[in-house]
């Protein structure tokens, strides 16, 4: 998942994401054996003949060779895409906001569905190909493994998640699928942890190698959500736990599936309630609520809230700085009179005191001193 940036930070953020990226064609197909051989060991079913007990009476199911679901959610960025360029552009803050990009303020007021509409939006063209790319090569693979549906559950949980881990880790606007995409990463870790001679002789240890680049350039590079490409992350493999793999090498009971379920529901239950739910008396809150309203030109109360976290979080420049252009824009929007003049001096002293680098703040104060007493 993105925040807003230029486009041509975005060829950072997966480079070398993908499993086969520069792998020679014969070792590509080595891999592919080896998953294919996966399924025909694990994937048998008795034909008409029951009592058929020497082997011929089995045979391996078809493997699915087109991933439709990944294909689809390709086909809906895409076209959310188109319908974001057409009505002010995909990289326009308002434009994104209007359609679902994940606002902390605004999930706290309940808007809710931004904790998936995210994952569907994208911040410029490179953006969405770049993401468009990755899910067709990761959740293709994810699609083979899990079947459909499974990936489908995959990949909104883990969207959710990560949206869910950016909520509470970030202030700023973000969309993008990479959240969820990391979340498939945590799937493909389950079935390694199944599966480990098969994942070990696919993928090696270079599949932790590009997991670990990526994660360290979400840290390295700015404006990179790297809060909700953990959360994925977590959540990928948390949900891919509760649903278990179709075929099991080492099948779970009736008890043990309903007991791994539970585990991953109480995990996602847990986390959202703690995520949807932030304390009053947090810095986080008012800073973050705070934001959200400066953006939607919501001066008076985006004040208040920057105040309030600056008074629980005083060491915070961002904060203080945050609370200075909230409180200059709230008197500055408004006609002033003389009635006026005296709470619009008191903001404008307060913003001052928070940065007294704002010049702005000081030029307009000097015109309301003019008016007088």
């Amino acid at each position: 998942m993105f925040q807003r940036i230029p486009s041509h930070r975005f060829f950072a953020e997966y480079f070398g994401i993908l499993v086969r990226q520069c792998q020679p064609k014969s070792c590509a197909s080595d891999r592919r054996s080896n998953l294919r051989s996966y399924h025909m060991e694990t994937e048998m079913r008795p034909t008409d003949h029951p009592n058929d007990d020497t082997g011929a009476g089995q045979q391996p199911l078809q493997v699915q060779r087109i991933p439709v679901i990944t294909l689809s959610l390709i086909a809906i960025t895409v076209v959310v895409y188109m319908i974001l360029t057409l009505n002010g552009g995909s990289q326009n803050t308002q434009v994104l906001l209007r359609y679902g990009a994940k606002d902390s303020g605004l999930i706290w007021e309940g808007q809710y569905w931004r904790l998936i509409t995210p994952i569907f939006l994208h911040a410029g063209l490179t953006h969405l190909i770049l993401n468009a790319f990755s899910l067709f090569q990761l959740g293709s693979l994810i699609e083979f493994m899990y079947g459909r549906t499974r990936m489908l559950v995959i990949f909104l949980a883990s969207g959710f998640l990560a949206t869910l881990a950016s909520t509470l880790a970030s202030p700023n606007i973000s969309v993008g699928a990479s959240g969820a995409i990391f979340g498939l990463f945590g799937a493909l870790f389950y079935f390694g942890l199944r599966n480990p001679v098969i994942f070990r002789a696919v993928f090696g240890v270079r599949i932790y190698m590009v997991l670990a680049l990526n994660l360290i350039m979400g840290v390295v590079i700015p404006n990179i959500d790297s809060f909700a490409h953990l959360g994925g992350l977590v959540g990928g493999f948390v949900t891919a736990f509760g649903l278990g793999l179709p075929r099991e090498r080492l099948p779970r009971s009736p008890k043990t599936k309903i007991a791994y379920a539970v585990c991953a529901a109480v995990f996602f239950l847990g986390f959202t309630l703690y995520a949807l739910n932030p304390s009053k008396n947090s810095w986080r809150y008012h800073y973050y609520s705070g934001q959200s309203l400066l953006m939607r030109s919501n001066y008076a109360r985006a004040a208040e809230r920057l105040v309030r976290a600056n008074e629980l979080k005083p060491d915070n420049e961002k904060v203080a700085e945050l609370a200075a252009i909230a409180l200059y824009a709230d008197v500055a929007s408004k006609p002033i009179t003389v009635n006026d003049a005296s709470v619009a001096r008191a903001k404008l002293k307060k913003a001052l005191q928070l940065n007294p680098q704002l010049e702005e703040a000081q030029a307009l104060l000097d015109r309301i001193n003019q008016l007088g007493p």
